[in-house]
């Protein structure tokens, strides 16, 4: 399991650089792709496609609108809800990143190939959905000791 670990941290480590060449966190990162892939939606929504939790949404949101990389406008179906969006500049830093992502993508999916990336893939979907669906499954212990 700890292999799980030490991979996330690798692949995290592949985006980092370009992502602090640009200012922006990992997580801002997520929320301006997930908003370009998925167009607007909601706060909640947008956490759970982004894979962030509400609460640090919330900061994070913070953060992007203040540089003007996202907007937030009331939903037209429902005033209740707010939706969010890319604004122009948060389009233009993901023009500005695009190539050297997609760089990094391929040079990840090279690791295993294709077909072997996507079943991965795949596999950590249904791997985490099925944690997240019951929250009393037993998680391995991912440090050793008492």
């Amino acid at each position: 399991m700890l292999e799980l670990v030490a991979c996330r941290d690798a692949l995290k480590g592949r985006y980092r650089g370009c992502l602090s060449r640009h200012a922006i966190s990992e997580a801002q990162w997520r929320v301006l792709d997930t908003l370009n892939r998925r167009g607007p939606q909601d706060a909640t929504r947008l956490a759970r496609h982004a894979v962030l939790l509400p609460s640090s949404l919330t900061h994070i949101l913070a953060g992007l609108e203040a540089r003007d990389l996202v907007r937030a406008r009331r939903d037209p179906d429902d005033a209740r809800r707010i939706q969010l969006r890319l604004s122009r500049g948060g389009r233009e830093l993901l023009d500005e990143i695009g190539d050297e992502v997609a760089m990094i993508d391929s040079a990840v999916t090279d690791c295993l190939g294709a077909a072997d990336t996507a079943l991965l893939c795949a596999a950590l979907r249904r791997m985490r959905m099925k944690l997240q669906d019951d929250p009393d499954a037993p998680v391995p212990r991912l440090i050793s000791g008492p």
